[in-house]
């Protein structure tokens, strides 16, 4: 099924909602050529829950929403969002058999077997007419529970990591998301283990082992430059990776120590540079018990992150923005009223919060986006 574009036009209607908490020695605000008008800290935009959009990324200049439409049959849906305005363009509608390239002319295909528990592998396109066309598989990786080829995407570069189901380890295959074409393909040294954390920045990829690694430290991230086919190992004292996230020129890593926590943050900046110990995470709770990894973004004000307030059954519960430092507590930026449900209030997803121009924008539940002046 061709992509269908929804011909309709959706302003999103955009509230202010809360005012700012002091940040000191922080700064960030957007250049002023690009600024949002607003008059908080923090805005609220309605978004139609028909399409229950759940991811948020970046393509270009863009802002880039993506779902699952209602209706009969299984349906994707994408578009984009004015950063200033927060303006809703046309919704795209695709069959989930089809990739949603959200903006884009390339994408990776991945498509699911699960007679044999393998995935294969290839590029979607979309040609100067508009049709979505997908190209020959490029290689087939195992695909059993928990250990899915994963992709990820960054400055005009798409990278797709998998275990060939033909060969022992991993691969690491750079597409250009402009033409489809494959740059590089690359082995990992050293690389039989799970589905590894991936950050993605303009210099290239980086790799963590994930938190359920069985391995005891020191712990390999690789790091692969754009264009280039050589590997940088770098081995971290620490049992695995927690959470990692890139922007632009710089990565973050969240490291676990060998016997749990304390967990160290790592970066760093540039093509050429080496991985730097920031210190110990002191990270804000998020309120529960068993809450997996913190949803966590970068940027070039800083790393993000979000603490839940005391629990309450009421209809909304303050979240506080916060900005990770480490070696230090996490410095507050701003408080967002979120829904609750469960008294607890709803947080955004790993995949659903952007850093750009000195703004923190994040979706939630498919329902609303939220933009915090950081």
């Amino acid at each position: 099924m061709d992509n269908a574009v929804v011909s309709r036009q959706r302003i999103i209607g955009v509230v202010a909602t809360v005012a700012a908490v002091g940040l000191a020695g922080c700064t960030g605000a957007a250049p002023a050529s690009s600024a949002p008008h607003h008059g908080s800290a923090v805005e609220r935009a309605a978004l139609p829950t028909a399409d229950h959009f759940s991811a948020l990324t970046t393509v270009g200049s863009r802002l880039v929403l993506r779902g699952d439409a209602d209706g009969p049959g299984c349906r994707s849906t994408s578009a984009t969002v004015d950063p200033v305005t927060l303006t809703l363009g046309p919704v795209a509608v695709s069959s989930c058999a089809q990739p949603d390239l959200a903006g884009r002319r390339a994408a990776a295909d991945l498509d699911y077997d699960p007679t044999t528990t393998s995935e294969t592998f290839a590029v979607a396109t979309r040609t100067n007419a508009g049709a979505v066309e997908t190209g020959p598989v490029l290689a087939t990786f195992e695909a059993p529970a928990g250990d899915h080829p994963a992709t990820t995407t960054a400055d005009g570069y798409i990278w797709v990591w998998g275990s060939p189901v033909a060969g022992g380890g991993s691969q690491v295959t750079q597409v250009s998301a402009t033409t489809g074409a494959v740059i590089e393909t690359v082995s990992l040294p050293h690389s039989d283990f799970g589905t590894p954390l991936l950050a993605a920045d303009d210099d290239g990829l980086w790799l963590s082992l994930p938190p359920n690694t069985e391995d005891t430290a020191p712990t390999p991230v690789y790091f692969l430059a754009a264009g280039r086919h050589s590997v940088r190992v770098t081995h971290l004292p620490a049992r695995a990776g927690w959470w990692m996230v890139a922007h632009g020129h710089q990565v973050w890593i969240d490291a676990l120590g060998d016997a749990g926590p304390p967990e160290i943050l790592w970066t760093a900046k540039g093509p050429g540079g080496g991985l730097e110990r920031l210190g110990r995470l002191t990270l804000p709770t998020a309120g529960v018990a068993g809450d997996t990894a913190p949803v966590a973004a970068g940027g070039t004000t800083g790393l993000w992150t979000f603490e839940r307030g005391a629990t309450s059954c009421a209809l909304t519960q303050p979240v506080r923005v916060v900005r990770v430092v480490a070696d230090r507590p996490a410095v507050p930026v701003a408080t967002v009223e979120l829904p609750v449900s469960g008294c607890l209030a709803q947080l955004p997803a790993a995949g659903a919060v952007v850093d750009r121009d000195g703004f923190l924008y994040f979706l939630l539940d498919g329902s609303a986006l939220y933009r915090v002046r950081v």
